[in-house]
């Protein structure tokens, strides 16, 4: 990513669209992001832009630690069903994915609560 900031013209802005490269996007020049783990982990995504602006690295870095294996786990290896599935389970309003997709059966929607609870994200749910 870093060679294609450092190729763009002045003024051209690039963003991270990846969940799971946020924060190294930021250290090498990205100006934001649009990431899908942003609809489970709203407030965490926009922390590790702020931390990163703050120039709390270390910090922004620890939370992205967090949040990478979401995008691994549910965005990547389930799209959208997992998702939903995992917005569902955050007590949000995730619902059918639109045909052809389908909801993740049961025994496939599981990974998604585990990942969401080592992300420490269940905990928020429940408040």
């Amino acid at each position: 990513m870093g060679g294609l900031i450092d190729s763009c013209r002045k003024g051209f802005s690039v963003l991270a669209g990846s969940g799971e490269v946020l924060f190294g996007a930021l250290e090498v020049g990205a100006c934001g992001g649009i990431v899908a783990i942003a609809n489970l982990a709203p407030s965490e995504c926009a922390d590790v832009f702020r931390l990163r602006k703050e120039e709390r690295a270390a910090e922004a870095g620890a939370l992205q630690e967090r949040l990478a294996p979401l995008h691994k786990s549910i965005v990547a290896r389930l799209g959208v069903p997992g998702v939903k599935a995992a917005l569902d389970l955050l007590g949000m309003a995730g619902g059918s994915p639109g045909a052809p997709l389908r909801r993740l059966r049961s025994k496939d929607a599981r990974p998604c609560g585990e990942q969401l609870g080592r992300a420490r994200l269940m905990a928020a749910a429940a408040a």
